[in-house]
């Protein structure tokens, strides 16, 4: 697949917000097989949230449901028309009205 991706166009540049903890961690590997360059931003991690979203095209939210909101609204005012943000938390209600 990722010849097929390459031949195709340029692969989006996938962020991670939380890609050290287990869901992170998953899609990361998922997105890297399928030949998209993948960063991630997390505790511990020299690249803050705010950095990534500016150096990736898709951001992927990965953190635990009691930071989603704060993380997320963090992340809004740095994302650009162009940007596909992606949700990974169970319960979409906090999350929904900030979208």
């Amino acid at each position: 697949m990722p010849e097929r991706i390459a031949a195709t166009f340029a692969a989006p540049r996938v962020g991670i917000v939380g890609g050290l903890g287990s869901m992170g961690r998953w899609f990361h590997r998922v997105f890297e097989a399928a030949g998209f360059p993948v960063e991630v931003a997390d505790r511990g991690t020299d690249l803050s949230n705010v950095q990534l979203v500016r150096r990736t095209d898709i951001v992927i939210i990965a953190v635990p449901i009691g930071v989603t909101s704060a993380v997320t609204t963090e992340l809004l005012p740095h994302l650009g028309p162009d940007h596909l943000l992606v949700d990974l938390t169970s319960v979409k209600t906090p999350i929904a009205e900030l979208l």
